[in-house]
């Protein structure tokens, strides 16, 4: 009959119950390897991005001081190099020629690195050189003939040291007058499309639009820390200001108008006391001189070409942690970067003291007290870690004190104002420490 010679293989319910076991093991274990295999794979893609990003900002720096040779094209390695992009891409050529021709774009200025800068800015046309290789035509990689047609878009659209900035008419006319001969027809073309389409020369401004809310944005990181700091501080000057008599509002206008603890707190203790106006500018001229000199510094680090009116904006809110940040940024320090550098810091300092003043409205005087003494607190957090080091600095501000008190508890000196008796303490220890410890003419030396 049929299946009766089937034979039953005997089986051991132990041994076919491991196997299940080893079976779902062997499972788990090809999940956990696929699973590690694609971690690792993402790690690789992860490490292979950062290193495109930090060539990438590797070869921006360097075109960047290949356009420091010559004041009159700055960034015009970017936007050569994004003009290129554009025009490979609606050439139809592949997103990794794209993105080569771009890096190409931004080196195409490099032999501009050893070249004199007499020769780079001269007024004057250069002498024909020739061409070394021989080749026209086709025979020209396709990546240096996008770029030609790019580099003289840009070049002409921009002011240079033998001549302005062409109209756009005049740019068009001189690519459709190269078009077969000086470039490349087809990416030429392609050129005077974009042209055409940037009826609004947005094409021409946008990378400058772009450079200008980075630097900005760039300004806004670096004065996040100063802001926080400053919103802290400027708590105790609104508890201060308000215990002095002075409103909510005119604390908020002081601090937006002035930016600086040390004036502010003696400016407060001038109004408080009554003192006259005369008292309170020589009080600030004293105290706040030291920003001129500042700002002297931080104008060599400024455009040359930067107006008159930027540079005013820009003194304004020169304070010490302002013009540290400044002076140690390793680009240039241009006006769209100072202003992000510098908002934060004002708002943060004119916003504490308002809650500040807000707070000493509704908080208990005792408590109110405690906070006001912040300002004592910087002040010191700033003088001893100094003083500390630099002894001229501790008996300068030792001296300061001393002058202080025969002031204040001196009966002969009983009719000084706190104005006239901060700018006496101020210029009789600057004078006495200048006296004491004159700076050895090596120090100067290696100074300047």
């Amino acid at each position: 009959m049929l299946g009766m010679d089937f034979i039953k293989k005997l089986f051991v319910p132990d041994v076919l119950l491991l196997r299940v076991k080893h079976t779902i093991e062997l499972v788990r274990l090809q999940a956990d390897l696929a699973r590690e295999v694609a971690i690792k794979a993402q790690e690789v893609m992860s490490q292979n991005e950062k290193q495109e990003r930090m060539v990438i900002q590797t070869v921006l720096a360097l075109s960047g001081a290949i356009d420091a040779k010559d004041s009159y094209t700055n960034s015009h390695s970017a936007r050569v190099a994004d003009y290129s992009r554009e025009i490979a891409k609606r050439a139809g050529l592949s997103e990794t020629m794209q993105n080569d021709i771009y890096i190409m774009g931004l080196l195409h200025d490099m032999g501009k690195i050893g070249i004199s800068d007499t020769i780079i800015n001269k007024p004057s046309k250069l002498m024909d050189e020739g061409y070394p290789d021989g080749i026209a035509g086709e025979e020209i990689p396709a990546e240096a003939r996008i770029i030609a047609v790019a580099d003289a878009y840009d070049a002409m659209s921009f002011k240079r040291s033998y001549r302005g900035d062409l109209p756009q008419a005049v740019v068009r006319s001189e690519v459709e007058k190269g078009k077969g001969t000086q470039f490349d027809p087809a990416f030429a073309e392609i050129m005077l499309s974009m042209i055409d389409e940037d009826a609004d020369y947005q094409m021409r401004k946008g990378r400058q639009i772009m450079e200008k809310k980075g630097h900005f944005t760039e300004g806004l990181k670096d004065g996040v820390p100063i802001a926080l700091g400053y919103l802290s501080v400027s708590f105790s000057v609104g508890i201060i200001a308000l215990a002095s008599g002075i409103n909510v509002f005119q604390g908020a206008l002081m601090s937006l108008t002035n930016v600086t603890s040390a004036g502010q707190f003696a400016g407060i203790a001038v109004i408080a006391s009554g003192g006259t106006l005369l008292e309170l500018i020589l009080t600030q001229l004293i105290i706040n001189l030291r920003y001129a000199l500042m700002s002297l510094s931080l104008s060599q680090k400024l455009p040359e070409k930067m107006p008159l009116w930027q540079r005013m904006i820009v003194a304004f809110a020169n304070t010490d942690e302002i013009f540290a940040v400044a002076m140690g940024h390793a680009k240039s320090l241009t006006f769209s970067y100072m202003v992000g550098l510098q908002i934060l810091p004002i708002l943060g300092w004119t916003g504490g003291t308002v809650l500040g003043a807000i707070a000493g409205q509704v908080l208990p005087p005792a408590i109110g007290s405690a906070l006001s003494v912040a300002l004592y607190g910087m002040f010191i957090a700033v003088v001893v870690p100094v003083a500390v080091k630099v002894r001229s600095v501790l008996w300068v501000a030792v001296l300061a004190v001393l002058f202080s008190c025969v002031i204040y508890y001196v009966p002969l000196f009983s009719g000084i104002s706190t104005g006239i008796s901060i700018i006496i303490c101020t210029i009789l220890a600057s004078v006495t420490g200048a006296l004491l410890f004159p700076i050895p003419q090596e120090t100067k030396e290696k100074e300047v």
